[in-house]
């Protein structure tokens, strides 16, 4: 078992050994730690390779890393080998990788028209800027409680009190005053907007794509996936000019995501081809 740089500097110093002997020992350990290791190598046939531990990452926003595997305590539905996924989601392996991998396979990128369910992804996509996405799910049923299950217009009479009761920590969601002071800002709007256009998503649909339709990418890898797009900033501008808060172009692109407008699945994904056939019968009444 190989010895420290400090447990040496520590015992050397205790038997009363110079700075200079301390630091003769400890590179004779390293040659002879570099050459254990280098016979054990050849010994084998094999090549020593350091292990990767998988930390949470916020979707598609994050740079390409290796891909781990999956733990094997997911069930057999999350870790079945037949279904590839995209590396954001087949890479975690945080404690809450079942609802993550569950978030993927069954949220993320499917089509969204309710108004509701809508608002609820951009609180979400607006209180997750600078933090994990994982940090978010973990909360997600802690927001639906303290926003009334994501009623538009319950949220849009939220008070100066209602604020302050959400900046308690028993509120169980991101405690940001000013994340939490734009969401009803923006539920407001939302009602605005439904009142004009007979829904929010129909306004979301029509306005920021073409046709009305989801746009479909072919991506081979996340690392090709971008932070925002055309149509995210298009978006953004928009909104901010109607007093929207917290929506910046890369928050848009992924509140497009999620909510099914892009089809950022890679191709490899098993959801991709599902996206991408429900995209094509969108219809609004």
């Amino acid at each position: 078992m190989n010895r420290s740089r400090r447990e040496v500097q520590q015992n050397n110093c205790e038997n009363g050994k110079s700075k200079g002997e301390t630091l003769r020992t400890v590179t004779l350990l390293r040659k002879s730690s570099r050459k254990k290791r280098s016979i054990a190598s050849h010994s084998t046939g094999t090549t020593c390779l350091h292990s990767v531990t998988a930390v949470p990452e916020t979707k598609s926003k994050t740079a390409h890393r290796e891909r781990t595997k999956l733990p094997s305590s997911l069930p057999a539905t999350s870790r079945d080998t037949s279904k590839i996924r995209c590396d954001w989601a087949a890479r975690y392996v945080g404690a809450d990788s079942i609802e993550y991998i569950k978030y993927h396979d069954e949220e993320w990128g499917r089509l969204v028209l309710d108004d509701s369910r809508l608002f609820e992804l951009l609180v979400l996509e607006t209180a997750q800027a600078g933090l994990s996405w994982s940090t978010i799910l973990r909360k997600r049923e802690a927001y639906r409680a303290a926003y009334e299950s994501f009623d538009v217009s319950a949220v849009a009479s939220f008070t100066e009190s209602d604020i302050e009761r959400l900046m308690l920590p028993s509120s169980g969601i991101v405690r940001n005053r000013s994340k939490i002071s734009a969401s009803v800002v923006n539920a407001g709007l939302v009602l605005k907007l439904r009142e004009e256009h007979g829904s929010f998503g129909r306004f979301l649909w029509e306005t920021f794509l073409p046709g009305g339709r989801p746009i479909i990418n072919r991506w081979e890898t996340v690392a090709d996936v971008p932070s925002r797009s055309e149509e995210s900033e298009h978006m953004s501008r928009e909104l901010k000019k109607k007093g929207f808060q917290f929506i910046g172009p890369t928050t848009c692109y992924s509140f497009m995501q999620a909510a099914g407008m892009v089809n950022d699945h890679t191709v490899s994904c098993f959801c991709h081809p599902e996206c991408t056939a429900a995209g094509k019968g969108l219809r609004f009444p």
